[in-house]
């Protein structure tokens, strides 16, 4: 569970549904959304216009319900330095890549940031940092550790070490 700057908090959904099923959802929960706050209304079910539900696309099981994903997003974190003030993201464990929310011109924007390389990533978080903040966006990156269970399945095979990586984005294609 993560809380941004605005008192938004956010969470990644992962619960097993049926055997090796996975929800891939991150959900928000906005306090000031609420109607009822305080009093003998306020029972902890009275705010469902508080909620919000982000569903990252991708493949689910051969004949699953919209639930049954081959996806399991695990650590949801804020960012505020990386990728920006209030970017959400969720390391993707068995998709290689990242599930990002972000707020866009007053709305929230999800993407995947694919990972091609190191083989074998099994993203478990992200925290964003600036390293040069004179540098524009080449002083900013996330840091992402990432080690498997099984280390074989990864690049280097038996023996290998869990690492961190650092990932850059540019803020358009051609950006210098």
């Amino acid at each position: 569970m993560a809380i941004d700057s605005n008192g938004l908090v956010w969470q990644n959904w992962r619960g097993a549904h049926r055997i090796l099923s996975f929800d891939r959802r991150i959900l928000s929960f906005d306090r000031r959304k609420c109607k009822v706050r305080n009093g003998p209304d306020a029972t902890g079910q009275q705010c469902p216009e508080g909620w919000a539900v982000y569903r990252k696309p991708g493949p689910t099981f051969h004949g699953g319900a919209d639930y049954s994903s081959t996806d399991m997003l695990y650590m949801t974190e804020t960012d505020r330095d990386g990728l920006g003030k209030d970017v959400v993201l969720a390391g993707d464990v068995n998709a290689h890549s990242f599930f990002v929310v972000m707020p866009q011109g007053g709305q929230m924007t999800t993407l995947t940031l694919r990972v091609p390389y190191p083989l074998g990533l099994a993203a478990r978080a992200g925290s964003g940092r600036i390293d040069d903040p004179n540098a524009r966006w080449k002083g900013r990156g996330f840091w992402s550790s990432y080690s498997m269970y099984t280390p074989w399945h990864q690049e280097g095979g038996k023996g290998t070490k869990p690492k961190v990586v650092k990932f850059q984005v540019r803020p358009t294609p051609l950006a210098k």
